[in-house]
């Protein structure tokens, strides 16, 4: 196995840490937080459980994994902030690039579990969020997904680890 190969695994399998512990955040807030609608219940155990599960198979190296990875980070990219509402879905580490109509810009590192979704009276600024993480993730997926698939086509086994070479 290749250097490259070797640090793919690693990355990979920080990612599915990221997500695993992520999802929990977002499980956990579900059950514990006070006075929450029970449509967001379901929501925090529909999107804590997707996630933990797609971190598992992540970690695990399998191709299921980086499909269910490939879309929970697709949904992380943009974070949107408006008068009347904020969808700001997080799941393990992140850094976002914020731009506020205001004029205002920052850079956010963090790590959260969070389905992002609140109504009018948050008092933050209209703005975009770009998730680099998520954008940098999704990226290296499809790379490993387009990798696995030429590797199958050449016969080869689904549960070997894959290589960018």
């Amino acid at each position: 196995m290749s250097g490259d190969t070797l640090e793919l695994l690693k990355v990979l399998k920080f990612l599915g840490a990221s997500e695993i512990a992520g999802g929990a955040l977002i499980l956990l807030g579900g059950i514990v937080a006070p006075n929450i609608p029970l449509w967001y219940q379901i929501a925090s155990l529909l999107m804590g459980s997707y996630s933990i599960a797609a971190g598992i198979w992540t970690w695990k190296n399998r191709p299921i994994g980086y499909w269910l990875s490939l879309l929970l980070q697709a949904v992380q990219l943009f974070q949107i902030v408006t008068s009347t509402f904020l969808i700001k879905p997080t799941v393990g580490i992140h850094a976002s690039v914020f731009i506020w109509t205001n004029g205002g810009f920052s850079i956010s590192p963090g790590f959260s579990g969070t389905l992002g979704i609140w109504g009018a009276g948050h008092g933050e600024y209209p703005g975009l969020w770009l998730n680099l993480l998520a954008f940098a993730s999704v990226y290296l997926l499809f790379l490993v997904i387009k990798s696995t698939a030429k590797a199958t086509s050449e016969g080869q086994s689904q549960q070997q680890p894959v290589s960018l070479a």
